[in-house]
């Protein structure tokens, strides 16, 4: 999911080109209105640290069975500040 047509389009073109072309789809979408009620125990969903992802994370848990991964560019401090940020919930 990506919010941003331009960055969508990129990401279009670079799985074009990818051998998992034909397994990734990327939709132009703000990741807290889509459906995750369809995903199982078996998919994953992966948030980028740099969004709220504390309220996608708790859409996704609420409606879906999907596991989350927070992406971030930086060893495990995602995890520290994740759990600190669920704690002042």
């Amino acid at each position: 999911l990506e919010i941003d047509k331009n960055r969508a389009e990129i990401s279009r073109r670079l799985i074009a080109a990818c051998p998992a072309k034909d397994s990734i789809k990327i939709e132009t979408v703000d990741a807290f209105d889509y459906d995750y009620s369809w995903l199982g125990h078996d998919d994953l969903v992966f948030v980028s640290v740099d969004v709220d992802h504390k309220k996608i994370v708790n859409k996704v848990l609420k409606t879906s069975k999907a596991h989350i991964n927070i992406c971030a560019p930086y060893d495990k401090t995602w995890l520290v500040n994740l759990v600190r940020s669920f704690k002042s919930s």
